[in-house]
């Protein structure tokens, strides 16, 4: 009996080992195919070569040389920066640039008086009408503009200047809010409280802002680290506007 057991015994244990073997063949040609797919976006990633952005010049009507940079290729977006910031600082070390460029043609440009631009005035605004002479010369008829903060005060100038042009407008951090309900049903709610990264991107943006005004990067840091004055209130700005003499001598400024 124990010997007739035997090869019974042995038989289960060879279909079991059968079974087994199936399924793990079955389960490998499942999974081989998602490996294969994985390889090979890989190695189609790795093989794109990195965009890399030109450094351009142009000279406004008035004289004042402009830079900008360029990248990727396809419909224009046109980045404006912020005040005290550039394109290459608030774009391309970011990657927002780089995700752009993609499958856009990226124009940013340095703002008259910030980063590598002409600087007529020390400290002062960029102007809107230097972006509607860049994409003149670069023969763009119609674009995307995006603008932050100053850019943005600058894309609702342009609004009104090429609207012709303009296939979308966007804002940010400019204090302008979203007035469609249903896009602002989507907006995620802000996060309260302080980013704990403000303080070193808000001395990195003086410290460059410094430098390019051509303070060395010692003194720039030093600047950066000096005591800023307190902000002033709305109500400390509407006792000082009471006092200026244009205020006080409304003949003085109506003849303005």
């Amino acid at each position: 009996m124990r010997g007739a057991k035997a090869p019974r015994l042995n038989e289960l244990a060879s279909v079991c080992f059968s079974l087994l073997a199936v399924e793990v063949i079955a389960m490998h040609r499942k999974i081989f195919p998602s490996i294969l797919l994985v390889v090979i976006l890989t190695a189609v990633a790795l093989a794109q070569p990195k965009l890399t952005p030109t450094h351009n010049f142009f000279t406004t009507a008035d004289g004042v040389k402009i830079h900008y940079m360029v990248m990727g290729k396809g419909v224009p977006v046109v980045l404006i920066h912020g005040y005290t910031g550039s394109a290459e600082g608030n774009w391309f070390r970011n990657g927002v640039a780089d995700a752009l460029a993609r499958n856009h043609m990226v124009i940013a440009l340095d703002c008259r008086n910030h980063g590598r631009s002409d600087k007529p005035q020390l400290n002062g605004p960029g102007k809107a009408e230097d972006v509607v002479e860049l994409i003149n010369h670069l023969k763009i008829r119609k674009a995307h503009f995006h603008g932050y903060s100053m850019g943005g005060g600058i894309v609702g100038r342009l609004m009104a200047l090429i609207p012709d042009r303009i296939i979308t407008a966007g804002f940010g951090g400019s204090g302008i809010p979203e007035v469609d309900p249903e896009w602002r049903a989507k907006v995620p709610a802000d996060k309260q409280g302080r980013d704990p990264k403000e303080d070193e991107a808000s001395r990195n943006l003086r410290i460059r802002h410094a430098m390019d005004n051509g303070a060395t990067r010692e003194d720039a840091e030093k600047q950066a680290d000096a005591p800023r004055p307190p902000r002033t209130t709305p109500t400390q700005a509407s006792a000082a506007a009471t006092t200026h003499p244009l205020v006080r001598h409304p003949r003085v400024h109506s003849s303005i």
